[in-house]
């Protein structure tokens, strides 16, 4: 793939947006809160990863939203700001899909911050790949 390759970053950043919107209507109306944090990771991972191809990034299948950050940290420093919110929101990834023991808890407040987490991170995104 060719850097600066727009509409790549455009349909993962697509595919993201659904997925963020989805978890905004669940938060608002049902409170699945499992539910809400996977779509809120997998956001967030699909716009790392769309930002990351419009470097020139090879694909990788990572669902480690640190690693990602960190590849993405290599191309803005200011990326690093994202770092304790992605690490903790990593562990949607597998705590959210699998009966655990013990289970996984999310509280609303929870699930409020890490979608304004998510906003923002968008935001930076996108104004960055135009």
């Amino acid at each position: 793939m060719k850097k600066n390759d727009v509409k790549i970053a455009l349909e993962w950043f697509a595919k993201a947006d659904h997925d963020f919107e989805n978890a905004k209507i669940i938060l608002k109306n049902h409170g699945y809160y499992d539910t809400i944090a996977f779509l809120l990771q997998q956001t967030i991972e699909k716009y790392l990863q769309g930002y990351l191809l419009f470097h020139g990034w090879t694909l990788k299948k990572i669902h480690d939203l640190e690693e990602l950050l960190t590849e993405a940290m290599k191309i803005d420093k200011d990326f690093e700001r994202f770092l304790p919110d992605c690490q903790r929101i990593t562990q949607y990834y597998i705590e959210s899909r699998y009966p655990l023991e013990p289970p996984a808890e999310y509280s609303e407040k929870e699930m409020k911050d890490s979608l304004k987490v998510t906003e923002q991170l968008i935001k930076k995104i996108r104004t960055q790949v135009k």
